[in-house]
């Protein structure tokens, strides 16, 4: 009994070492508490929940999951294991605490009520938070975790704000609205109870971040000379970071070494985004002194609503790339805390325009749709429409409309971002349109004016670059997409009246009629199963239709509700299909399970994906790696 118990042990350690060797070989990395970020965002249109988000490797997980009630303002414990926040989930707004998984929920003992803007000593003993004295005043408080004794840190008319901690432990730095007109940042002395100020200026100055060496404090400036800004506490004077010309900055936070600074812009429109901030490379080559620099190094990390408060942790080892012992065990504890991988099928690419980017073109995006991180692939192709992956999910095809040459189709790849051009530039009326990647790997059939002025059918051989033409009529062709074995390609053909959904043998060339109604038939895409084929109907303004290999029948999947649906798409494993359609600022991308629909079409329901203003359109899932 003991050696069957110890070859078990045997095998699941063998299994462990062997699943995390896979883990790295195939590139999937875990979130580790040692580049990850915090902050609170309503991404699902409700009320906000708090997310923790690996900054490296753009993984994201909602560990509070709330529902009727706001968590906001996390804050890491030093030890990274615990997590303080805000929130109403009990009716007033009081302090939280909780692991880093998110479990084991609780107030704060003592803590009083209207008490929100944690900040967690350095020793992990004390949390110091504001709360309301009404009617008027806001003051600082500090919570012992241990006794849970807390007492009242300052005792006057005015409001305090963004409190933060010396890394000694000492001293407590803050926002004082002492003066009517601006604010200015003062220090509190922990043993004394003395305060006094540090930065005061005719201008507001808020948000005070101590450096971990203790002789810096990050901190923003509104007014006349609005900007991020450090100040020199030996030297008493301050230097600019990075100005601030279109946009407001909440709450931001530093990283211990001082190179990185996170933070959410506001935006007029509620529709934030989260950046990282090279300091260091802004204090050493001046290069990010306007918010409208495009050579500012800021690195678009997830777009959000609301998505405020971000919090950086206080450890930034870096993982190896390597295979090595170490980085094994970092990944054995990773399973262990209980971080999860990303299936690189649950991921899609779609192209989208924001309403608050600095972009006057739609580019390409990436989203993890288990965790709604999304980011961006592309920046200087203007636009880029018509994605498509490689059946590997490895590249991505696409069409260049305003590059260099316009109009063609490029490759990129989907790790790096590093792009080529797949055709040739012609003349200014060519245009090439809705590539679609052979299963194989070999082909990219699309839509091309190339020959003449009419759309038709064009192939693309990816490793020679031989291109041949596939249909020559004077009807236009679009939206091909492959039958999962590679033999036929199925697009829309124009008629005098609508577009009809026709059948190309690849082999012999024969084309035939699929589906042919009265109405507009468009976007063919057969299930990975080959059983289904899906497809918009015009029929009410934009059905979602399955048309059944074996029954040679049409099912209606989805209503359309008076809106227009376009450009779906399969998950790999047949269970969902994904698409865009209008929303009252734009266009939004929906998930639909498809089961449910065939039981009862006309009350299931589909799941928005991306929020906030803008146009976001052609949603493509990622194949299963083969």
């Amino acid at each position: 009994m003991i050696g069957l118990f110890l070859r078990l042990v045997a095998l699941l350690a063998f299994g462990c070492v062997g699943l995390m060797m896979l883990a790295i070989a195939i590139g999937h990395t875990l979130v580790l508490p040692d580049n990850e970020l915090l902050f609170n965002a309503n991404l699902q249109g409700y009320d906000s929940d708090i997310y923790r988000l690996d900054i490296a490797y753009r993984l994201m997980v909602n560990i509070t999951r709330g529902s009727n009630h706001i968590d906001t303002e996390p804050v890491w414990s030093p030890d990274g294991q615990h997590i303080a926040f805000d929130s109403n989930r009990e009716g007033r707004y009081t302090i939280y605490l909780m692991d880093a998984q998110g479990g084991n929920v609780h107030s704060l003992r003592n803590a009083s009520t209207y008490a929100y803007g944690p900040a967690w000593s350095p020793d992990g003993r004390s949390i110091a938070y504001l709360t309301i004295q009404f009617p008027i005043s806001r003051e600082l408080m500090l919570t012992d975790l241990q006794s849970g004794t807390t007492r009242r840190l300052t005792d006057n008319r005015e409001a305090e704000s963004f409190p933060n901690w010396s890394p000694d432990g000492r001293h407590l730095i803050f926002t004082y609205d002492g003066n009517p007109k601006y604010q200015d940042i003062f220090e509190l002395d922990l043993q004394t109870g003395d305060i006094n100020p540090l930065i005061v200026t005719p201008d507001t100055e808020r948000s005070p971040i101590w450096s971990a060496d203790g002789r810096s404090v990050l901190y923003i400036a509104d007014g006349s000379n609005p900007g991020v800004y450090i100040w020199d506490i030996e030297h008493a004077r301050s230097t600019l970071v990075y100005a601030l010309t279109a946009f407001n900055i909440y709450a931001p936070d530093w990283s211990t070494d001082g190179r990185f600074m996170v933070f959410a812009p506001l935006s007029s429109n509620n529709d934030n985004h989260i950046f990282v901030l090279d300091v260091e490379a802004c204090l050493q080559k001046n290069r990010c002194l306007s918010a409208t620099s495009p050579a500012a190094p800021i690195r678009y990390i997830c777009q959000s609503t609301l998505a405020t408060t971000p919090t950086m942790t206080r450890y930034l080892i870096r993982l190896s790339s390597r295979i090595t012992l170490a980085s094994a065990f970092l990944v054995l504890l990773a399973l262990l805390v209980g971080h999860r991988l990303v299936s690189t099928d649950n991921e899609i690419i779609f192209t989208g325009q924001p309403t608050n980017s600095n972009t006057a073109y739609s580019q390409l995006f990436r989203m993890d749709i288990t965790h709604r991180l999304v980011y961006q692939l592309t920046s200087k192709f203007s636009p880029a429409n018509s994605p498509t992956w490689s059946p590997d999910g490895q590249q991505i095809a696409f069409v260049g409309i305003m590059g260099e040459p316009p109009n063609v189709i490029y490759v990129v790849d989907a790790q790096n971002g590093t792009s080529r051009r797949l055709t040739s530039a012609h003349p200014q009326q060519h245009a090439e349109f809705s590539p679609s990647w052979s299963p194989d790997g070999r082909f990219i059939a699309y839509r091309s004016s190339r020959f003449d002025l009419l759309p038709e059918l064009v192939i693309t051989d990816t490793l020679s670059g031989t291109t041949r033409r596939l249909t020559i009529n004077i009807d236009e062709e679009d939206n091909p997409t492959w039958s999962p074995d590679g033999r036929y390609l199925m697009y829309t053909s124009s008629s005098p009246n609508n577009r009809d959904i026709y059948r190309l043998d690849i082999q012999t060339g024969d084309t035939s009629s699929m589906i042919t109604t009265p109405y507009d038939d468009l976007f063919p895409t057969w299930s990975p199963d080959g059983r289904y084929l899906l497809y918009i109907s015009g029929s009410q303004q934009g059905d979602i239709d399955l048309w059944d290999s074996t029954s040679h029948q049409s099912i209606l999947l989805y209503p359309p509700y008076s809106y227009m649906h376009a450009a779906p798409d399969w998950s790999p494993d047949g269970r969902y299909i994904i698409y865009t359609a209008p929303t009252g600022t734009g266009s939004a991308i929906y998930r639909l399970e498809v089961a449910p629909c065939l039981e009862k079409p006309k009350t299931c329901n589909a799941e928005r994906m991306t929020f906030g203003s803008g146009n976001y359109a052609d949603p493509r899932w990622r194949p299963r790696k083969p």
